[in-house]
């Protein structure tokens, strides 16, 4: 198996688990940077209230001025205060130097506004060049009518190098678990596809005509399955093989047969009959024989090959089964005269619907194996089982064995292929069953060697 190859089992896994790997890091990245900005961001604001409520505790004391020094040196904290009209009160950023604050601030009648809305403080950001300020703005005190806001601000740098660090601390971990991905992938594609080489590999052994090759079981169970499909397979195809050596074997009995006996009766008539006419119509009565012989198995074959390619369309037609039996059975009279005997209990009052040419040639051949078979009366029977209408034919003949039993509908089969069969193609049953199995009729054969056979069908 090649290992990339872009249509294989193998390369698809690989992408299936590696494109999983890269949407799941992906997400995680992606949702942990989302939550570090806020929780960074959030931080910040947390810091900015915190210092601004230490301030304006000590409002109005002499420890006012030492805490906002003492903030600013802090954490590079930017502090102003200013009255409502714009007045600045104080001042104070980084290492006690006047604030550096943002150009850009909110007009004080809009922040007023804000104010009066909220609880007593708004935050918000603004931008000052290349570099964003968080500001969070709060009311300190009211003095001679007016209202004194500070404002205690931090540039966003600081949040940029920790989401920065962060960032890389992701990707790293985030190479990491593709690397582990990869190799994961590589390992459960191998384990995955395994027991898929083994079973591979049988079947090439089997196409190649080994049959009796196996195909080995494991853990999973879809693999299983298809292992005991492949068995099943097999063991078709060893059965397939057999028959079709018997089906050679027998087709080529029952050609050979004839062939030879026309061949030696036509060398006979060239050297030995000559002008006697008596011998000279005996050996061509053979021939003649022979040739009907070969006739009837090649049309035989021929007409299963028809019905088993579906070619033949069911026509179907109400009719009267029992009226249809005694049809065949005064013809078969007119064939074996003295030589069949048949014993009848039919009811011609039931009537069915199937291809009528179709159930006359089944009773033909059903009960001219009888006939064929049988060493007395033959016994045929029509009646009503229920919803259902049974044919059966009796006979006490030779029977047939049990392990024979479930082959008799197979084309070609014969019980004994190096006897003579009573003249049997071995195409007749199978016609049966080809038939019966399109009209989805209940059908089967009941049998004991010595005792004799019952075919039967229900319609």
């Amino acid at each position: 198996m090649k290992f990339f190859d872009f249509k294989g089992i193998r390369f698809r896994l690989y992408l299936l688990f590696i494109g999983f790997a890269v949407i799941i890091v992906g997400v995680v990245f992606f949702i942990q940077l989302f939550n570090i900005k806020q929780r960074v961001r959030q931080d910040t604001l947390d810091s900015l209230r915190n210092i601004t409520w230490n301030i304006s505790a000590t409002y109005g004391t002499d420890a006012y001025y030492k805490a906002m020094r003492a903030a600013a040196y802090s954490g590079e904290y930017q502090i102003k205060t200013m009255t409502e009209d714009g007045e600045e009160l104080d001042s104070v950023g980084v290492a006690g130097l006047d604030a550096r604050w943002p150009l850009k601030i909110l007009k004080m009648d809009n922040l007023i506004e804000q104010l009066k809305n909220s609880n007593g403080y708004i935050d918000y950001v603004i931008e000052d060049g290349n570099t964003d300020w968080v500001v969070h703005a709060q009311v300190l005190a009211s003095w001679e009518g007016k209202r004194e806001i500070i404002f205690v601000a931090k540039s966003t740098d600081h949040e940029k190098a920790v989401i920065n660090n962060v960032q890389l601390q992701l990707l790293e971990i985030s190479l990491i678990v593709f690397a582990f991905a990869l190799l994961m992938s590589w390992f459960l594609a191998r384990q995955f596809l395994k027991p898929i080489v083994i079973i591979t590999n049988s079947a090439k052994k089997l196409a190649n005509g080994d049959y009796s090759v196996s195909f080995p079981q494991n853990t999973y169970a879809e693999i299983n399955l298809l292992s005991e499909t492949m068995e099943m397979a097999a063991r078709e195809f060893a059965n397939y093989e057999q028959n079709r050596r018997d089906l050679i074997a027998n087709v080529s009995h029952d050609m050979r047969t004839p062939l030879t006996m026309i061949k030696a009766y036509a060398e006979m008539i060239l050297n030995i009959s000559g002008d006697n006419q008596e011998k000279r119509d005996r050996h061509l009565g053979i021939i003649i024989e022979q040739t009907d012989k070969l006739s009837i198995f090649v049309n035989a074959s021929l007409n299963l090959a028809k019905l088993q390619s579906k070619e033949t369309k069911l026509q179907l037609q109400k009719f009267s089964l029992g009226r249809l039996v005694n049809e065949v059975i005064e013809h078969l009279k007119v064939i074996y005269g003295k030589d069949a005997v048949f014993e009848t209990k039919i009811f011609e009052k039931y009537m069915i619907k199937a291809d009528k040419p179709m159930i006359e040639q089944v009773l033909f051949n059903v009960i001219i194996n009888a006939v064929k078979y049988s060493g007395g009366p033959i016994y045929i029977n029509v009646r009503c089982e229920g919803k259902h209408i049974l044919f059966e034919v009796i006979d006490h003949g030779v029977g047939i064995a049990g392990e024979d039993l479930p082959n008799i509908w197979i084309k070609y089969y014969k019980i004994n292929p190096g006897s003579k069969d009573f003249g049997s193609t071995g195409v007749g049953l199978s016609i049966v069953k080809e038939i019966l199995d399109q009209h989805n009729f209940e059908y089967g054969v009941d049998s004991e060697p010595g005792k004799g056979s019952r075919f039967w069908f229900r319609a």
